[in-house]
């Protein structure tokens, strides 16, 4: 509610049950106005009770009302911007920004903590939060804290940070079969993989197989009768998230004689 300096103003407070106890506080800093029926010393204006517990009704009268915002306390609040989310690439900067209100300045305190791989730390005590070069283990909860005197708010952003994907390519053989299987580690971890290129030790292509989708291809064994071989060469294995992609090569060594037919 708003009332004009100098203006008289009634409260009222509708009790439940008759010789509730009941105590009025206000400004500055919650101090008491009255206690029950009986009113309390007070700096601030002219207070009186009007009607009382027994009649199930409360009403407390100020009267000259004063401007007391100056001395009156109230919890901080904040909010950070960017809020909720936030996805940034790998070595780009980032710069949250906590805004926050407080009417007790003398008394008010920012810290920043954020949660990363399970450990908490705290740093800068101020209301901008700059990293120049955000790196992968920099992702998590940021958290931005806004004390004084009355209480504290919070507000909390989550980081990611996104990153070209690392890949290896590894080799397993299963009843003589071949299996190529290339491993990424990135984020986004959503991946789409190109199909394969085989390629002689001295680059030339020979030819594309398609990936199943799954990141491996299966070189499927054909014995003949001088086992020849054809699957000698170097493979080229290629996720992709939608944003970023890398290339492994795997160099694939065969015994005995290779062949090799171009259509």
């Amino acid at each position: 509610m708003y009332s004009a300096i100098g203006s008289t103003v009634n409260l009222t407070c509708n009790l439940n049950v008759e010789r509730m106890y009941l105590t009025w506080v206000g400004p500055p800093n919650l101090s008491a106005y009255a206690t029950r029926n009986e009113v309390e010393q007070t700096k601030q204006s002219i207070i009186k009770i009007i009607g009382n517990e027994r009649e199930k009704q409360h009403i407390l009268q100020i009267k000259e009302m004063k401007e007391t915002n100056e001395d009156f306390t109230v919890e901080p609040t904040v909010k950070i911007v960017p809020d909720r989310t936030v996805n940034i690439t790998e070595n780009e900067p980032l710069q949250l920004q906590c805004n926050y209100t407080s009417n007790d300045d003398n008394n008010t305190s920012i810290i920043w903590k954020y949660i990363s791989y399970g450990r908490t730390k705290y740093i800068q005590a101020n209301n901008s939060l700059n990293v120049e070069h955000i790196g992968r283990t920099d992702a998590g909860e940021y958290t931005c804290v806004v004390s004084n005197s009355t209480g504290k708010a919070i507000d909390t952003v989550t980081v990611y940070v996104l990153y070209l994907p690392e890949i290896n390519i590894t080799f397993e053989s299963i009843n003589s079969n071949k299996i190529l299987r290339c491993n990424a580690y990135g984020n986004p971890a959503d991946y789409v993989f190109f199909a394969w290129e085989h390629r002689t030790e001295y680059g030339d292509h020979i030819r594309y197989l398609n990936d199943n989708g799954n990141g491996f291809i299966t070189l499927h064994h054909s014995p003949g009768k001088t086992d020849i071989n054809h699957e000698q060469g170097i493979y080229n294995g290629v996720p992709y998230d939608g944003k970023m992609y890398r290339l492994a090569n795997y160099i694939l060594k065969q015994n005995g004689m290779q062949e090799f037919k171009f259509t």
